[in-house]
């Protein structure tokens, strides 16, 4: 059987993609990945090395203390441990925060090292995740409406 993807597109620019379903099947039944990314949001990146065995409040402590931001303002912030096998990413939704944690069986997550800032886009989480090698992407020129 060949494997589905269903997508879901938000009015706020979300997109949830649902992956493993059979094809033939109307709703995926058990979703093996499940994350949204919106350009609407920001996205930092925690450069230092983190103990995953923090949880929500050890994470928002770092994010208070080491990124001086508010957990709850809704923007998202993405950890690493040391040998960058392991990725949390934390953020408020309307009524409580959310983790997402995934560990890669084999390989390593690549970190942007160049960027003297702690933000990224959400194109570049996304590459991340993927394991898509960022000195390997080539993005062409696109129009940018002045702020």
């Amino acid at each position: 059987a060949s494997e589905s993807v269903l997508q879901v597109q938000f009015a706020n620019g979300c997109t949830l993609f649902f992956f493993g379903a059979s094809s033939g099947e109307r709703v995926p039944t058990l979703p093996i990945a499940m994350i949204a990314l919106s350009t609407h949001q920001r996205y930092f990146l925690y450069k230092g090395f983190t103990d995953m065995r923090k949880s929500f409040d050890g994470l928002c402590g770092l994010v208070r203390n080491e990124l001086d931001k508010d957990p709850a303002s809704g923007c998202v912030f993405i950890f690493f441990n040391k040998p960058r096998t392991h990725v949390k990413i934390l953020f408020w939704e309307r009524d409580g925060f959310a983790l997402f944690y995934k560990r890669l069986e084999r390989g390593t997550f690549e970190v942007p090292t160049s960027n003297d800032e702690n933000e990224i886009s959400s194109q570049t989480l996304s590459l991340i995740l993927d394991g898509i090698v960022l000195s390997s992407v080539k993005k062409k020129r696109r129009y940018s409406h002045p702020a």
